[in-house]
């Protein structure tokens, strides 16, 4: 029933009126650019085709790692940032978390304490990981949820603490070394 709603989605006027290729390699020379989206965080009857658009899009790079941020809307948790350490489970297969990236990120980022709690009842992340399971099926992700950064110099601090990790990984993992390496985190 799940794949039927992303292969719709895809299909959906709204969407990119195609199913994505197998693989469309988009080459890029620099090795710098980390290739973003931004999708809602509703419902396949209401986002769906959105979702189809960004991961239609995100197909052309190449990638096996995926940071998924989120809002943390329903305010559960103690956390403003919270990370699940947990491989999720989706319609589609179990979905395995990038042990490195998830180590990297809670020591930049100074966590001490693991927030299950922020993910239990939470949509945002949740109603993406089938389409990324769909499209890369042995790929991994983590999943950062935000709340209560209401204060935007404590949102920026966050956020350059992640770009910092990221960099970090990206050392640690080799990807700068070769911009070919299909070890890219999205």
């Amino acid at each position: 029933e799940c794949l039927q709603e992303i292969i719709s989605s895809y299909l959906h006027r709204l969407g990119p009126g195609q199913l994505p290729f197998e693989l469309s390699v988009t080459n890029y020379d620099d090795t710098s650019f980390i290739p973003c989206m931004l999708v809602p965080h509703g419902a396949y009857c209401d986002s769906g085709p959105l979702y189809a658009q960004a991961y239609y899009w995100i197909n052309s790079f190449v990638f096996d790692t995926a940071l998924i941020i989120g809002t943390n809307h329903c305010g559960m948790g103690s956390s403003d940032v919270s990370f699940s350490p947990d491989n999720w489970q989706t319609p589609l297969g179990v979905m395995d978390i990038d042990v490195d990236l998830f180590n990297t990120l809670i020591s930049v980022l100074g966590i001490q304490t693991i927030d299950r709690e922020a993910h239990r009842t939470e949509h945002s992340i949740e109603n993406q990981l089938p389409f990324l399971k769909h499209l890369r099926p042995t790929a991994k992700f983590v999943a950062l949820s935000f709340s209560r950064l209401n204060d935007l110099n404590k949102g920026y601090q966050v956020c350059e603490q992640i770009k910092k990790a990221i960099n970090l990984y990206r050392q640690q993992t080799g990807i700068d070394d070769n911009c070919e390496d299909d070890n890219q985190i999205l």
